[in-house]
């Protein structure tokens, strides 16, 4: 999207990712300040300087805005190349160093690395001083000078190209270079930024704080998804001490957008890989999960049997109960015998005889 430098402000750039400014010179000190927003919160602010023989008054302005730390020479430098005749139509020009290696972001290039740099010539530029560590140097000259400094800013970054883009100043628009470090940057830069970090990984039922970068928007709409035959849902942010977070957990898959739409922010909620995991839960997890239910002991893998030497011995009454059901069992068998019709005279003899001395001895009392 192409944005006037004259016209640039904040609402321009709410559902950008990126800027390359090619009119620095233009910019207010709205746009200065607009733009370092959008480097906080994990976009990227690439400057390149204007094509012209103007000083570089804007420096001092990225400078304070952008919070950076280099100090950048007023007035271009036309660049001479050491290695030509003074009076060779060629002598303009300097290359690049290809003693320093590849950035870490750029390592996709890393097998062409040297090939892309040897044939830039730098015309012109200007004299970039950076310190700080030389990871933040991403390109250098032949004369050790930045060529290309990055510097983060909040969860974003910023970049500075000591050249611009107009073959007056550089071949580099017109080499193989130029393509594959633009667009090698962004997508390294935005991958690796915080914001990108936060949304990367978002599974279901995840509760995810997205920071302060999503300032401005009111809920996740979750759009419509013609495979699983899913519609359409919405989830409101709230705000939390760790930025703003989904009023409730994300259960359900699919791509979430930003409401309202003019935030264009777009994330991925997948499917959670554990739940499919059929291997055994931690030991630690599956003991909270059954504490609950009282003491437990773990087998010993070498020596299974031990577990049950832990249990509290109990008396066993096994034979005790056998021999009392033993002894029912007989003295039903002597009760059905003794009642039994077979037995009835023999019960009349022995309770007549019973009588029979019952009375001899009450009559031998009265005698007496």
């Amino acid at each position: 999207m192409d944005i006037h430098a004259i016209s640039l402000d904040a609402d321009q750039l709410a559902a950008l990712d990126a800027a390359m400014i090619l009119r620095p010179d233009q910019l207010s000190d709205q746009a200065w300040m607009a733009l370092a927003d959008l480097a906080k919160r994990g976009g990227l602010v690439w400057v390149f300087p204007p094509a012209g023989d103007g000083a570089a008054t804007w420096a001092e302005a990225m400078k304070l805005r952008l919070g950076v730390i280099w100090n950048v020479a007023i007035d271009p430098q036309v660049i001479l190349d050491p290695a030509a005749a003074p009076d060779a139509p060629q002598s303009l020009g300097m290359g690049l160093s290809i003693d320093k290696p590849e950035p870490e972001a750029l390592r996709l290039l890393a097998a062409d690395w040297k090939d892309l740099l040897r044939p830039i010539r730098l015309k012109k530029r200007l004299v970039i001083e950076a310190p700080g560590s030389a990871d933040s140097t991403w390109l250098l000259a032949e004369d050790e000078k930045p060529v290309l400094v990055t510097a983060s800013l909040g969860e974003g970054n910023v970049f500075l190209l000591a050249t611009a883009l107009d073959l007056e100043w550089s071949n580099l628009p017109a080499k193989p270079l130029f393509v594959p470090l633009l667009h090698e940057s962004l997508r390294s830069v935005q991958a690796r930024s915080a914001e990108a970090a936060r949304v990367a990984g978002i599974v279901s039922g995840d509760l995810p704080a997205l920071g302060d970068t999503w300032d401005g928007v009111t809920s996740l709409d979750r759009l419509a998804n013609e495979v699983t035959g899913a519609g359409e849902s919405s989830v409101l942010l709230r705000r939390t001490d760790q930025g703003f977070t989904p009023a409730s957990p994300l259960d359900v898959p699919g791509v979430y957008r930003a409401a309202p739409d003019a935030q264009g922010r777009l994330f991925v909620v997948n499917v959670d890989p554990s739940a499919g995991d059929t291997q055994a839960l931690d030991v630690s997890q599956l003991e909270a999960w059954l504490s609950p239910l009282g003491r437990m002991t773990w087998l010993d893998e070498s020596n299974p049997a031990l577990a049950f030497a832990a249990f509290d011995s109990r008396a066993n009454i096994g034979h005790l109960l056998l021999w009392a059901v033993l002894a029912l069992i007989l003295i039903e068998v002597f009760l059905a015998r003794w009642f039994s019709h077979a037995q009835q005279g023999q019960q009349h003899t022995i309770m007549g005889l019973g009588t029979m001395v019952l009375r001899r001895l009450v009559g031998k009392r009265g005698s007496e």
